[in-house]
């Protein structure tokens, strides 16, 4: 497993849905019906650029005015790839809205606003919850630490991202160069921090060679890179040389839900998830999903589901490169599954219908004879032992002396013993010991 964890703290879907914010653009279209001139200028003075002979949307581009106040639309007519104008009294407007996303996200507890991606640097102020920061850049430091670097009001500088959560990133540091030993090709200044402004130390010359040990991206495409050089941690501007920013699938969250008994696991994502490997694992019993070329838009995510069947559900970035998030499930007993994908990312549906997640489940030794099907009192479900684990497939064996119900899974003997008086009609059973099977029982 590599040793650096991606810790971005960026909340697409923090409660199990999206929050965008984004900024809309008010433009405009014209819609041209012909015969219709296009001028070289916004006047009946300028020659005549083009006759439009057929139907056309196109975008403003800007307006001006003539001599006589009059207004005109410059416009672009891609066929001919040339701008001209035509009169506004001659067309139909239309008025559209661009989308434009937007870095950004919300402070969730109090912290700090610092000169650098560290808590080494300087603070800047103090930054309260639920204050909304506009995203500059981000920054993976040598401590395996994301850091967002952020506008504040009008104050800018970085905050720890575990401190936030993120509405919309563009894109993410490359990590690819990390823990990887390079040769400069030009001489490079050493600065104290990701920025020009930072304290400048020295120079390395040409040719040096250097560990990289941290990465920082400011948008839309500055990047620096944290280096290990005599010894001593420094930044440098990486400029004139090609970075390549890989794009990656974005895990933003987890959610889950009981559908009739089979629990139905979602995993979030920014694209559809189409290169994924699963498989099972035990002692304890896990499926494991490893989501490929994705990261994960958080800190690692854990969510408690239930004791009885489908424990919890974890997810982690389990390495950078490459870039894998790993989600566990963790299970009571083994289940059959299917994952299928969505438009939303994946997902996972343990099929554990047919046990009870609402009720404790004891178990008799023989309620064959006694109770041949499972029956509620009290609310408690009652189950017959035996008929239950034969199928699931576990052939099992009751010792009449002893009290003890066994069969083996995966190996390894299971004895139950149990304890409670059961009674139906003129029958009763009697037990010694705490009939409630956990996991600690089982495993």
């Amino acid at each position: 497993m590599d040793t650096k964890f991606i810790r971005l703290i960026v909340i697409i879907f923090i409660f199990s849905s999206i929050f965008p914010i984004f900024a809309q653009n008010i433009t405009k279209e014209v819609i041209i019906t012909p015969p219709t001139n296009i001028r070289t200028g916004p006047g009946l003075s300028y020659d005549i650029l083009t006759t439009i002979t057929e139907r056309m949307v196109l975008k403003v581009l800007s307006e001006s005015k003539d001599s006589d106040g009059r207004v005109w639309y410059k416009i672009k007519i891609e066929k001919l790839g040339k701008e001209g104008f035509v009169a506004s009294w001659v067309v139909e407007v239309n008025k559209t809205e661009e989308t434009i996303k937007e870095n950004s996200g919300v402070v969730k507890e109090y912290t700090n606003l610092r000169t650098g991606p560290s808590i080494s640097y300087e603070v800047i102020r103090a930054i309260e919850p639920d204050t909304k920061i506009i995203i500059l850049g981000m920054a993976l430091n040598s401590s395996n630490e994301i850091w967002y670097f952020s506008k504040v009001d009008q104050n800018i500088g970085w905050i720890f991202s575990e401190k936030m959560n993120l509405i919309y990133i563009e894109k993410v540091v490359d990590t690819k160069i990390i823990d990887k030993e390079i040769t400069l090709e030009v001489e490079k200044f050493l600065y104290d921090g990701p920025s020009e402004e930072m304290k400048r130390n020295d120079i390395v010359s040409s040719k040096s060679k250097i560990k990289v040990v941290g990465s920082s991206l400011i948008f839309p495409d500055i990047v620096y890179y944290e280096i290990v050089y005599n010894g001593k941690i420094y930044w440098i501007k990486w400029s004139g040389e090609t970075v390549v920013t890989e794009s990656k699938i974005q895990i933003n969250d987890i959610s889950y839900k009981d559908e009739a008994g089979n629990i139905v696991i979602d995993i979030i994502s920014s694209n559809e998830i189409k290169d994924y490997t699963e498989t099972i694992i035990y002692n304890p019993i896990r499926v494991v999903v490893d989501l490929n070329n994705s990261i994960l838009l958080s800190g690692p995510l854990s969510k408690d589901i239930n004791k009885y069947s489908v424990l919890r559900v974890r997810c982690s970035q389990y390495s950078l490169d490459p870039s894998v998030v790993r989600v566990v499930i963790d299970l009571n007993q083994e289940y059959k599954y299917d994952i299928k994908r969505t438009s939303t990312g994946l997902s996972i549906t343990i099929l554990s219908k047919g046990v009870s997640i609402s009720y404790p489940i004891y178990l008799s030794d023989n309620y064959l004879s006694i109770f041949p099907s499972p029956f509620e009192k009290n609310n408690t479900l009652y189950i017959p032992a035996k008929s239950l684990f034969e199928s699931l497939g576990y052939p099992a064996t009751w010792d009449e002396k002893e009290k003890v119900l066994s069969f083996f899974f995966r190996g390894l003997k299971v004895e139950i013993n149990e304890s409670s008086t059961v009674k139906k009609g003129d029958k009763t059973k009697d037990f010694t010991l705490n009939p409630v099977i956990t996991n600690d029982i089982l495993f």
